[in-house]
C-alpha cells in the first residue's frame, strides 16, 4: 500500500518577535505492519515512512494523539490503509529490551523531527524555515552580506508568493528563521531526553512498549 498525504501540525513552544506560529508539514508515504499497542485497541503500533527521511520509523498512533498528523495515522490504519491490524500480543522480552526498542524509536522521532519542514510568521506572512530551506537560503544572504544581491530579488514564502527583497530585509528574515530553528531544535531535544528519563523509570516491558512516543499532550 503506497500513501501519499500531507498531514500538518502547529508545534507550541518560546516564541520570538519574529516567530509568533510555527507549523510542521509531515508527507507520510507509507504505514505498515499496524498491530494493536494494547488490550483495549485505543493505540496502533506501526511503521510510517515519512518522506523526508531514508527509512520508515516506528509509531505509535491514537486517536488522541496531540498532533493531527498522529491522528490521521491511527484513523488510516483503523480505515485498513495499512492492512489488517495484527491483535495485541503480550511482550515477552525483557524490560532491558524494550527499553533498547523504545530508545531507537524516540532516536528516530527525534531525528525526523529535526528533518523535518516547518513554517513560521515574519512580518505578516507565513515563510518555510528547516534545514534544507537554510541551505537554499545561505548562498543568497550571503551575497546580500557581501553587496551583490540583485536589485530585482525576491523570496518565495510559504503560499507560494514572490517577496521583493532588499539586503537588509532577506538577513533579517534569515535571522528570524534561524531563531526559529533554534526554538524548534531546543524544544525536541528537551523532550527527547524527558522521554528516555521516563522510560528509564518503567521497570515493565508492556508499559514501556506502550509508552508514547512524541510531543506531551498540551
Amino acid at each position: 500500500m503506497k500513501l501519499r498525504r500531507q498531514m500538518t501540525m502547529k508545534a507550541s513552544g518560546c516564541s520570538s518577535a519574529h516567530t509568533d506560529r510555527q507549523e510542521m508539514n509531515m508527507n507520510v508515504e507509507k504505514i505498515s505492519n499496524p498491530q494493536w499497542a494494547d488490550k483495549e485497541h485505543t493505540a496502533v503500533n506501526c511503521m510510517v515512512k515519512f518522506e523526508h527521511i531514508e527509512q520508515a520509523v516506528p509509531f505509535t498512533a491514537t486517536a488522541s494523539d496531540t498532533e493531527a498528523y498522529g491522528r490521521d495515522i491511527y484513523a488510516a490504519c483503523l480505515r485498513g490503509e495499512a492492512g489488517e491490524i495484527a491483535e495485541y500480543v503480550q511482550p515477552s522480552i525483557s524490560p532491558e529490551k524494550a527499553r533498547e526498542l523504545k530508545t531507537a524509536g524516540i532516536n528516530a522521532w527525534r531525528n525526523a523531527m529535526e528533518a523535518a519542514n516547518y513554517t513560521f510568521e515574519h512580518n505578516g506572512r507565513k515563510w518555510d524555515y528547516g534545514k534544507q530551506t537554510q541551505a537554499r537560503l545561505e548562498p543568497s544572504v550571503a551575497a546580500a552580506k557581501a553587496g551583490i544581491l540583485p536589485e530585482a530579488f525576491f523570496w518565495t514564502d510559504a503560499d507560494n508568493n514572490d517577496v521583493p527583497m532588499d539586503a537588509e530585509t532577506l538577513i533579517a528574515l534569515s535571522a528570524a528563521a534561524e531563531q526559529a530553528m533554534f526554538t524548534k531544535g531546543l524544544e525536541i531535544h528537551v523532550r527527547q531526553r524527558t522521554m528516555k528519563k521516563e522510560i528509564e523509570a518503567l521497570d515493565d516491558a508492556e508499559a514501556i512498549l506502550a509508552y508514547k512516543v512524541g510531543m506531551a499532550d498540551r
